[in-house]
């Protein structure tokens, strides 16, 4: 597979810069719409405030779609042994995910990528080997939308043989990258090649850049916060050990190359997208269908609030000597006297056709932005909302469909978006991993470990230990990652629940049931309909036990016996032998042996 050279990373990276400019020119409207600014050019006769409905929308949105467990499960594609896969799926838990907290812990780092989907349309993700001191592991960091760029002329992220992205470094980090790298070419590590000549000359050159100001957050432009600093872009390629570069923006050298650590070939770059129509191949947002209407209701709101300051405290015409009025009195106060003299004062009202519609037209426009962004009529009463929306329950019931219509859509957006990122950061630790690393496991997990053919030390006791010692070298393997869907499956074990739950009321409501199936020669099987209710109700595996096979024969012949004991006159009961559990076994075996016929046979034998 060919891939770019070093010396068509600056063309090209100025290419993309202009590409990306050209889909992304508006992302300061679309900031300022999501963080509920007011607008540029307000008027300065309008109050300063806002609707805020469609950011407050944009914050709700990741505590409706975002699971509180994204779970599921990596497959070995290219390892025979079975405890590779099981170890994949214990590591994820134990090791990566918790320590994938930089800049936040992970969850809230999904979230943040759900809400910023919304708003751009579509929002990076970039995995990384990091080293946190005491060990190396696999994370990912949510960079500014603008810093990464996409390839150009191409659709999407997925489509991209090459992504761009823009680093600014502290001069410490820089330092940090020279000792990193001084250290790497004395143990003659193959991993990097450095330019530790060019990265020396760039700090002494001290050339920080600033942002440019068209790629800068909009909250940040008039701030006087760091925007900066000593400006990298590293490039990334497609393809099984493609090479990645690090290049030094202003003196165009190339301070690090590598390769491709993920050994599928997989860009370690992701987008989760909001809505794709692949013209435009950063998404689009929900900030860009609705933000138009919601400046309008901004707008409707701020002379809402106008003209409820005007009916407190409305103008004053006066007429006649206006040196004889004494205008600070005249104020809205209890008991108050204006001073006017011989002049002449009326209020003037500013009520007409316009005010007494705003009401009217403030709903008007509300529902049609409740009909763009995911949030539906959240109104109550019937005269409120969207007059074409039923109240009635069925209408209700409806809206809430249509809500969880575009809730199902953006959770299949973030499933595949986490899907690519699970598997991205499973590749690169097991394929990057060096030495051992030990793993402290549950009983559980070292009896899932066992089971799949993973051999444990064991102690003094000749109980095996629960610290598993892992040794990469041993433990390579490609893997696959597919995301419990635990919406739709909560969903249909609900239905089945409440449908098991069904035929326990029936039975305890009409007796005649079992007798009515019998008839069609069926017959209730009571244990397993308790049996998948518990398991339903809840994952507690230790609820429900097997039973031993000679311990249920003998519980099977001693209900037979009792039964039969029921079914005798008294004095016959009376004289009727007692049999033990362990008397009763040995003659269900001996009737078995003698005749050769199965437990089921001899039980109906021996109760004869």
């Amino acid at each position: 597979m060919a891939f770019y050279l070093k010396d068509e990373l600056k063309e090209l990276n100025e290419e993309s810069k202009k590409d990306a400019y050209e889909w992304r020119k508006n992302y300061s409207e679309y900031e300022r719409l999501a963080d509920n600014g007011l607008l540029d050019d307000l008027d300065e006769n309008l109050p300063e405030v806002n609707d805020g409905s469609l950011a407050a929308a944009l914050f709700k949105l990741p505590k409706r779609v975002v699971d509180d467990n994204l779970t599921g499960r990596f497959r070995a594609l290219d390892a025979d042994d079975a405890w590779i896969t099981e170890l994949a799926n214990i590591y994820w838990e134990n090791k990566i995910l918790p320590n994938a907290n930089a800049q936040a812990p992970y969850q809230r780092k999904i979230k943040d990528v759900v809400r910023k989907s919304a708003i751009y349309g579509g929002q990076p993700v970039i995995s990384l080997l990091m080293d946190k001191g005491d060990a190396t592991s696999a994370d990912f960091i949510v960079p500014y939308c603008q810093d990464v760029r996409l390839e150009p002329g191409k659709a999407s992220d997925m489509d991209s043989d090459i992504i761009f992205w823009d680093i600014y470094y502290t001069k410490k980090q820089v330092r940090d990258l020279i000792e990193q790298a001084e250290a790497e070419i004395k143990e003659k590590s193959t991993e990097n090649k450095w330019n530790v000549k060019a990265l020396k000359k760039i700090l002494e050159a001290n050339q920080e850049e600033e942002r440019d100001q068209r790629e800068d957050h909009e909250d940040r432009q008039d701030r006087s916060v760091t925007k900066g600093g000593i400006k990298f872009c590293i490039a990334f390629q497609r393809g099984v050990k493609a090479p990645f570069y690090m290049y030094h923006m202003s003196s165009d050298t190339v301070v690090r190359e590598w390769e491709n650590p993920d050994p599928t070939g997989d860009i370690p770059v992701k987008y989760m997208y909001c809505y794709q129509d692949f013209n435009n191949p950063y998404g689009i947002g929900i900030v860009r269908l609705a933000g138009g209407t919601q400046n309008v209701l901004d707008i409707m709101r701020q002379y809402d609030v106008l003209s409820t300051q005007l009916g407190i405290r409305p103008p004053k015409m006066i007429m006649g000597n206006e040196d004889e009025v004494d205008e600070d009195s005249m104020i809205y106060a209890q008991d108050q006297n204006w001073y006017v003299g011989n002049a002449k004062v009326d209020i003037v009202e500013m009520a007409n056709q316009v005010y007494n519609q705003l009401p009217t037209r403030i709903g008007m426009y509300k529902t049609s932005l409740n009909q763009i962004i995911p949030t539906g009529d959240t109104s109550i009463s019937a005269e409120s909302g969207d007059p074409s929306y039923s109240k009635t329950p069925a209408g209700v019931k409806f809206q809430a469909a249509s809500l969880s219509i575009d809730d199902e859509d953006f959770k299949d957006n973030l499933h595949e978006f986490f899907e690519s990122l699970a598997k991205n950061l499973i590749n690169l630790t097991f394929a990057n991993m060096q030495g051992s690393d030990l793993l402290k496991l549950t009983d559980d997990e070292r009896e899932i470990l066992e089971k799949a053919g993973l051999e444990f030390p064991v102690n003094e006791m000749g109980e095996p230990t629960n610290e598993l010692e892992i040794i990469w070298d041993e433990a390579r393997a490609t893997f696959d990652f597919e995301l419990d869907a635990e919406d739709s499956k909560a969903k249909d074990e609900e239905k089945r629940l409440e449908g098991l739950l069904r035929i326990v009321e029936l039975r305890a409501t009409d007796p005649t049931v079992e007798q009515s199936l019998a008839m069609s020669g069926k017959r209730l099987n009571l244990g397993e309909l308790f049996t998948t209710i518990i398991s339903l109700t809840t994952d507690n595996a230790k609820i429900i036990e097997d039973v031993d096979p000679q311990e249920m024969a003998g519980m099977q012949q001693g209900q037979m016996m009792q039964e039969m004991m029921q079914g005798q006159a008294p004095q016959e009961a009376a004289q009727a032998p007692q049999v033990s559990p362990e008397e009763a076994q040995a003659n269900m075996e001996a009737v078995m042996a003698e005749y050769g016929v199965d437990q089921e046979t001899a039980a109906e034998a021996l109760m004869m």
